[in-house]
């Protein structure tokens, strides 16, 4: 089971990933029966899908099913409340994003992707248990398999920097 996140930079949060509804839920740590906020991502799967925080609380990233990853506001998302969408969606892997890290102090993130694929025989295979992710697809060897490490910059390229400035 993921393990659950506290940040008490805006909120006192506790940052917690779901599995009904697949997302990460953000709840105030002084009303525990309330979600603030809801983070969705493609988690079907019963695999570990891991999240990060920036050091300030700002951002959450979080990897998803379909090979993305998913970048969240969570200052703007707690101040309105409920579901958000990403801010940012951008495609990483050809696989499952299970492992994401933010460096604490450099702008680089980490993303680590991969699953075990079993070849079924056509005649057992039961998709009527498919979902809207296209799990029967995801599941089959011949789909895309990337076990690998990615190392991305987070940094903003030169020439908007200088712009920004």
């Amino acid at each position: 089971r993921e393990r659950e996140r506290f940040c008490g930079c805006m909120f006192a949060c506790l940052w917690f990933p779901s599995v009904h509804p697949h997302s990460v839920q953000a709840f105030d740590t002084r009303d525990m029966t309330t979600v603030l906020s809801s983070f969705p991502r493609l988690s079907y799967t019963n695999q570990r899908m891991y999240f990060d925080l920036t050091p300030d609380c700002h951002f959450l990233v979080t990897g998803n099913r379909d090979g993305t990853v998913s970048v969240f506001d969570t200052w703007a998302a707690l101040t309105q409340g409920g579901a958000v969408e990403p801010l940012l969606k951008f495609a990483a892997h050809e696989d499952s994003v299970h492992g994401i890290s933010l460096h604490p102090h450099a702008p680089l993130l980490a993303t680590a992707a991969g699953q075990r694929k079993f070849d079924v025989d056509p005649e057992y295979r039961d998709d009527s248990r498919a979902d809207d992710a296209g799990e029967a697809e995801c599941d089959s060897p011949s789909a895309g398999q990337d076990n690998s490490l990615k190392i991305w910059s987070c940094s903003r390229p030169e020439s908007d920097a200088a712009s920004a400035q």
